[in-house]
């Protein structure tokens, strides 16, 4: 329950920086869900094998695993922050280069 919480709060907030860039916020939005929930299993996984490279004979503790999937979804949503971070703004040189691509956003 916390992490929909969680979520929620980092969804409403990512959604206002993409469109004070004039951005989709709901393309935001999905990114970040979707690195959160990757970069989670990706942390677990990685407790979990180090855990067996540490420790092969004992079963992985399963406090270490859940931070390590705390951390994991910690750093997508950090990717899917910086990704929005560097949008370029309608105002900026880059973003000339995407007008002919306008209809896609």
């Amino acid at each position: 329950m916390l992490e929909i919480l969680c979520l929620l709060a980092l969804g409403k907030k990512i959604a206002a920086n993409a469109r004070a860039k004039e951005w989709s916020g709901g393309a935001a939005v999905a990114m970040l869900v979707v690195l959160w929930f990757g970069g989670e299993i990706a942390g677990a996984i990685s407790g979990v094998v180090g855990l067996l490279i540490l420790n092969p004979e004992d079963e992985p503790n399963l406090l270490v695993l859940i931070a390590c999937g705390i951390v994991g979804a910690a750093v997508g949503a950090a990717v899917a922050f910086s990704i929005v971070a560097l949008l370029p703004t309608p105002e900026s040189e880059e973003f000339e280069e995407y007008e002919e691509f306008e209809e896609y956003r």
